[in-house]
């Protein structure tokens, strides 16, 4: 099992840093680091995909929520 496990740590890690690319703007980059986390761990992909959604719903919030009180 810590194969796998080293693959989805792996595959996580290159989604995070495609968020982070498409992020900056550069979305070929993102595009080639989603592809290479897709081929070892898909779930891995869904998973960090989920956390940024998640994230942003908590930052639009935190903007939502100054935006009344300000």
């Amino acid at each position: 099992m810590a194969g796998q496990d080293d693959k989805h740590d792996k595959a996580r890690d290159l989604a995070e840093q495609a968020l982070d690319k498409a992020a900056e703007g550069k979305g070929k980059e993102a595009e080639g680091l989603i592809e290479k986390a897709r081929d070892l761990d898909p779930q891995a992909v869904k998973e960090a995909a989920q956390d940024a959604a998640r994230d942003a719903e908590q930052a639009k919030s935190y903007v939502d929520k100054d935006k009344r009180e300000g």
